[in-house]
């Protein structure tokens, strides 16, 4: 099961088949935060 997908401005038709599902998104920004914050 997929629970985030990392998504720019031309995601297209993975961003729409994520949202209908209830996947959580998150931009390219966020992602690289959150691994920052694993990493500390």
């Amino acid at each position: 099961m997929t629970s985030l997908l990392e998504a720019g401005e031309k995601a297209g038709s993975k961003r729409a088949k994520a949202e209908s599902l209830g996947v959580r998104i998150v931009e390219p920004e966020e992602s690289a935060s959150m691994v920052a914050a694993l990493l500390t």
